[in-house]
C-alpha cells in the first residue's frame, strides 16, 4: 500500500504544481514556508519521502482535504 499512496501523492503533486505554475522551489516556499525545502519538494516527486505530515503540508499548500477510506 505504501508504494501505491506514494506513487498516487507523487503524479497529483507533479500535475497540480505544473498546473499552478509553480517550480519546485516556488511550490516549496508555499508548502513548507521557505525555499530550502526544495530538497523536500524533489524528493516527494521522485516518490521518496512521504509521511503523513509531508502530505498534510501539501493538502494544506492546495487546500484541499483528504479523506482515507478502506477497500
Amino acid at each position: 500500500m505504501e508504494s501505491i499512496f506514494s506513487k498516487e501523492i507523487q503524479d497529483f503533486m507533479i500535475s497540480k504544481r505544473a498546473a499552478m505554475g509553480l517550480n519546485q522551489k516556488e511550490f516549496a516556499i508555499k508548502a513548507f514556508g521557505d525555499a530550502k525545502h526544495q530538497g523536500w519538494v524533489c524528493r516527494i516527486e521522485q516518490g521518496r519521502g512521504i509521511t503523513g505530515k509531508t502530505v498534510d503540508r501539501i493538502c494544506n499548500a492546495f487546500n484541499l482535504k483528504i479523506e482515507v477510506t478502506e477497500n
